[in-house]
């Protein structure tokens, strides 16, 4: 096609335009729009070559819920739920959902030629916030390191408390079984070897558990 700022008229051209900027569209069934922006020199024939590209599409499906929302498709209302959407043009497509009680939702995408493309919108109720959950920090070494101090010295004394505890109770027993008095006997054992001797499992069971814990905090610190 071309275009000129001479009286002439060739076939396939325009005359008496005006100098400067114009845009040209050419249009054809079964072919994209193609559209471009020239400039017009005084006096002179400007010929503009356009090749357009032949018109595809492709597919749509949608799935939303909930099943109530409204569909949009580059704006423009499709119709409430989840539906298939047949020959769209191919490239590019915004697809948007809404409902009342939930977060809007949009989705990019592409649709191939003769190719199904899908769009999956799950909406979120209002009442769920759509800021992702903040991550928790990790303590720094030296955070680790007087925890893990902390941990094996609580290990260590109680393991020391229930081995001083477990020599009391021997002790006792020692006792118990060389007082000549069975009244005083008893009294010992009741009143010294049975509490000294549940006092060691407890505060052993306890320091061992403990000691085991800051190795296993020991070993998984990053220094």
């Amino acid at each position: 096609m071309s275009t000129a700022c001479r009286p002439e008229r060739p076939p396939g051209s325009f005359r008496d335009l005006s100098c400067g900027e114009h845009t040209v569209a050419i249009r054809a069934p079964g072919y994209l729009e193609q559209s471009s922006t020239v400039k017009l020199p005084a006096f002179e024939t400007l010929t503009v070559e356009v090749t357009l590209k032949k018109e595809e599409f492709g597919t749509l499906v949608v799935d939303i819920t909930p099943l109530e929302a409204s569909v949009k498709v580059d704006g423009i209302d499709v119709g409430v739920g989840p539906r298939s959407i047949e020959r769209i043009a191919t490239g590019p497509h915004t697809v948007e959902g809404s409902s009342n009680g939930y977060h809007p939702m949009t989705l990019d995408l592409t649709v191939e030629p003769d190719q199904v493309a899908r769009a999956n919108l799950s909406l979120i109720p209002l009442s769920q916030s759509l800021e992702p959950p903040t991550p928790k920090k990790e303590a720094g070494p030296v955070a680790r390191i007087v925890l893990n101090s902390a941990v094996s010295l609580l290990g260590l004394g109680s393991t020391g408390f229930g081995v001083a505890r477990f020599a009391g109770a021997s002790a006792a027993f020692q006792d118990y079984q060389t007082v000549s008095s069975s009244v005083e006997a008893e009294r010992i054992y009741a009143e010294e070897v049975v509490p000294m001797r549940t006092q060691a499992y407890i505060f052993g069971g306890t320091g061992i558990a403990l000691l085991g814990g800051s190795a296993a905090l020991w070993a998984t610190t990053k220094f």
